[in-house]
């Protein structure tokens, strides 16, 4: 699902079809499947987007089956971190896995960094280089400063209905 219709078209062009796979266009706060419909949800690096996290969680929970997973992973700092965790908890998901994996998250960027900003040097233009080495997280950007200096952390979170 993809807030995105032109991503949900391009994922759909390179990917294809996958018998139990599809590409849908949709607001994750406001998600368009029936109740106790999916065994899966994981959601990934999107959720720092959204308007109403509370409303996310309550809605995944929503169309997950009983004992369905939801695989949660994103950054945030400690003190959203906290409300999401009781997000999680008063909507009725039973936490199996809440971890800090910034460390982890930090060795990986610094090994790709270079290459990735290589990419982004050939790629782009001058213009809008530094947004896509942002969005990157590749050394000297403010998201990677965020995760060294500490100011903000990666998790990862596996919860069941």
């Amino acid at each position: 699902l993809d807030y995105s219709a032109a991503a949900v078209k391009l994922c759909t062009r390179m990917y294809g079809r996958q018998e139990n796979l599809k590409y849908v266009e949709g607001n994750a706060m406001k998600l368009q499947f029936d109740d106790n419909s999916f065994d899966v949800l994981y959601n990934v690096e999107s959720s720092h987007c959204y308007s109403d996290m509370p409303k996310f969680i309550q809605e995944v929970y929503r169309v997950l089956k009983p004992g369905g997973y939801f695989a949660w992973t994103d950054f945030r700092n400690k003190k959203q971190m906290n409300s999401i965790r009781e997000s999680f908890t008063t909507t009725g998901f039973e936490v199996l896995k809440d971890e800090d994996i910034t460390t982890g998250v930090l060795k990986a960027l610094d090994e790709i960094s270079d290459d990735k900003q290589t990419r982004i040097k050939k790629g782009t233009g001058p213009v809008i280089r530094r947004s896509f080495e942002t969005f990157a997280g590749v050394r000297g950007t403010p998201i990677y400063e965020a995760f060294s200096k500490g100011e903000i952390q990666y998790y990862r979170c596996l919860l069941r209905k």
